[in-house]
Order: structure tokens, then C-alpha cells, then sequence
């Protein structure tokens, strides 16, 4: 059989690498195209310790930009795309293959791509409202003629985006295989360790306590409660002054200088009386964080609002960490055969509870952690993956 040559386009959230990687170890000869937008927190080099990505991903004009969109040529935007059998793609890669009349197989939104790129006119100045004009027009246009869209349903914010959209293909609901797993299984972290630059840290916090929160969602908590961006995080602080208070004064948490409100959560921590508690780490890549999950006791994600699935609890799953999160059940139902296990919160209280509950019950805690990791492979890799090469095969 000819290995088919598949091109992936866009790592925002590092969403794309992973897909590569596992294509990879299939047996295709899979490359990934890295936009100029994407922040470089999100670079392959911050996913993985290894350099072997090198020869198969690339860097390359493209983005979200309508300046970029512009200045990029259509016999450039051929050659980049020669000789790849298959292609998918996110970001702004609808509207470049759209330029040359070619379509996405394809397309895995993250987000704003979505629900913001093809509808949005910039209207300062003339110039600025032409390009972004033709960049946004280019986006709809290309997205509607993808021959897939593989997007999880989400909420009806989300969803009200798609009756915007004169889309002709096939939507498939699921998720990206967006960590690459083997990297981190227990078997191989004895080979990353040496290689990290922050693992001595987070095994100096593990050694001084016994119990081990984990905490690395934004810091976005002084916004409007009703707003999305809302994320609870002064429930958890304020649950995890009361854990300490009441049960166990040596619990430590990490916590990451990450999100507009993080210095606020700082003083909060100090107002409260639990700074020689609370362990702040700077904003780190993916990588590092897998390695300060997989000491952790507890994991803690975002308490604000309900969803079924995100990064930071996938990364948790991925650890086999037990979770404290507000999870949308209706929606999971819908969505999957079975749940995974969590300590589900919604307020202050719960996620005290939640804390207690773990501590107390750590037999609990480790089996609901391993029931999550299994859970990840399943329906985080392997269903997902065996849909793309499903589609990839039959072209």
C-alpha cells in the first residue's frame, strides 16, 4: 500500500502536533505547517522533549492576519501544497486553499477561527475594512467547502455559529487526539525527567506535603460571573484557605502566574493567610506541566462554568489525576457512551468538599484518576484517531 502523504495546517493550543505524531507512528508520512499567528507557547518544541519533529514541521507566512493574508502569493501557496495527498487543516487555512479553489478535507476548528474570523470587518480605515473584507469573506467561503468539519458539539453559544454558515459537508463529532500520550506514560518518564527544567521544582513542592493540589487554568475571576471567561478561581482559593484551616495546614498548592487576574489571586492568597501554601510557577509549555501533574494528588480545573471537555482536565486525564470541575453531565451524556469519574463543583463549597473528599479517600482518588486516564485513551485517542484514518484512507 502507498503511504499517503497528509498535510496538517495550524497548532493553535497545539492541537495540530499531536494529530501528526500519531499519524506518524500509522505509517503516513504526515507534516504540520505552523502559522506565523500562533504564540510560540504553542510550538512543538514546547510539547515534546525530543528535537526528532524537526524534518516533518515547518513554520510558514500564513495567518489570521489580512496584511499576511495579502501579501502571500497564489503560486506560493501551490507549492507549499504539492505533492500532499490529503490535507486538514485549522486557523486561517480554509481562506488560503480557498484562494487557489481548493478545499480543506478536513477542517478542526479551535475557536475563533470560527465563530469570529469569518464574520469579522475591521473598520478602522478603509484599507483595514478591504483586506479583513476579503481574508474574512475567503474564511466562510473556504470553511462551507470543506469536505469535513470535525467539531465536538459544545453549547448553544458555539453552536449558533453554524447557522451562519452555508456548510454542504459532512460534520463528524469529535475530539482531537491533542496530547500526545506516549510521550508521558509512566513507562517513559524516567527518560524526560532528566530533561526537564522544571520537574527538580515540582518534586521539591511533592516532598515538602501530602497533599498535592494542581491548579493551571487562567487566572480570570474579577469579570462578570455570567461572562465565559469567568473561570471560579477565587472559589478555589477561598475552598483551599478553608482545606487548610480545617484539615490539613501542610496541603500545598501550585498554581501558575497565568491570566489577568493572577496578581489579584496573590493577594488574595496573602489576605487569606496561606502564602506558605500556595507554590506560584511561571507560565510554563505543556510539557512541563504533564511532568507536575503526574506527582500531583488532585487536580483542579475550571469551576466557574459547566463543559464536558477541555485542555487542562484532558492533560489531567491524560496523568491519571482525579479531577475537581464543574462538568455539563447533560451535555456528556450526549456526547458519550460513559462518563469519565470527577468530583463535580459548581461553588466555594463543593470544591471544599472536593479537596476533603480526595484527601481522605485516597484509594478513591487513585482509582477514579486511573478510570480517567483510560478514559482519555479511549475516547480522546483512540476513537478520535481511528475516525481520521478512516477518512484519510478512503481519500
Amino acid at each position: 500500500m502507498v503511504q499517503k502523504k497528509v498535510l496538517v495546517i495550524g497548532n493553535m493550543n497545539n492541537n495540530g502536533f499531536p494529530l501528526v505524531r500519531y499519524l506518524r507512528d500509522k505509517g503516513f508520512d504526515a507534516h504540520l505547517y505552523c502559522l506565523r499567528n500562533e504564540p510560540e507557547h504553542f510550538g512543538p518544541s514546547n510539547d515534546t522533549f525530543s528535537e526528532d519533529f524537526r524534518p516533518y514541521v515547518k513554520k510558514i507566512a500564513w495567518s489570521n492576519f489580512p496584511s499576511d493574508y495579502f501579501h502571500v502569493k497564489k503560486h506560493d501557496i501551490k507549492s507549499l501544497l504539492k505533492g500532499f495527498d490529503y490535507i486538514i487543516g485549522s486557523g486561517a487555512s480554509p481562506a488560503y486553499l480557498n484562494r487557489i479553489n481548493r478545499s480543506l478535507d478536513i477542517y478542526f476548528p479551535y475557536g475563533s477561527d470560527l465563530h469570529y474570523l469569518p464574520f469579522n470587518v475591521d473598520k478602522r480605515g478603509w484599507k483595514k475594512r478591504i483586506k479583513s473584507y476579503f481574508l474574512s469573506k475567503s474564511q466562510k467561503k473556504g470553511i462551507e467547502r470543506s469536505r469535513y468539519l470535525f467539531m465536538q458539539y459544545s453549547n448553544d453559544e458555539f453552536e449558533g455559529v453554524m447557522k451562519k454558515l452555508d456548510f454542504k459537508g459532512e460534520r463528524v463529532a469529535t475530539n482531537l487526539p491533542f496530547i500526545y500520550a506516549p510521550e508521558f506514560n509512566k513507562d517513559n518518564l524516567k527518560n524526560i525527567i532528566p530533561h526537564s527544567e522544571f520537574y527538580k521544582m515540582f518534586s521539591k513542592v511533592r516532598n515538602s506535603t501530602d497533599y498535592m493540589v494542581f491548579y493551571h487554568s487562567r487566572h480570570v475571576w474579577r469579570v462578570d460571573k455570567a461572562s465565559f471567561q469567568y473561570k471560579g478561581t477565587d472559589y478555589l482559593i477561598r475552598a483551599f484557605a478553608r482545606f487548610v484551616q480545617d484539615v490539613n495546614p501542610n496541603a500545598k498548592m501550585v498554581m501558575f502566574e497565568y491570566g489577568e487576574d493572577a496578581e489579584a489571586s496573590k493577594e488574595m492568597v496573602n489576605d487569606l493567610g496561606i502564602t506558605e501554601n500556595v507554590v506560584w510557577v511561571p507560565k510554563m509549555s505543556r510539557k512541563e506541566i504533564m511532568l507536575g501533574l503526574s506527582i500531583s494528588d488532585v487536580s483542579v480545573a475550571e469551576i466557574g462554568h459547566p463543559w464536558v471537555t477541555y485542555g487542562s482536565i484532558v492533560e489531567a486525564k491524560a496523568m491519571g489525576v482525579p479531577l475537581i470541575m464543574n462538568r455539563n453531565d447533560q451535555e456528556l451524556a450526549k456526547l458519550y457512551d460513559e462518563p469519565y469519574p470527577v468530583y463535580n463543583a459548581e461553588n466555594e463549597d463543593d470544591v471544599y468538599d472536593g479537596l476533603v473528599h480526595y484527601y481522605k479517600h485516597p484509594e478513591e482518588a487513585k482509582k477514579d484518576g486511573e478510570a480517567c486516564r483510560k478514559w482519555f485513551d479511549k475516547y480522546v485517542v483512540e476513537q478520535p484517531l481511528s475516525i481520521y484514518i478512516e477518512k484519510i484512507n478512503n481519500g
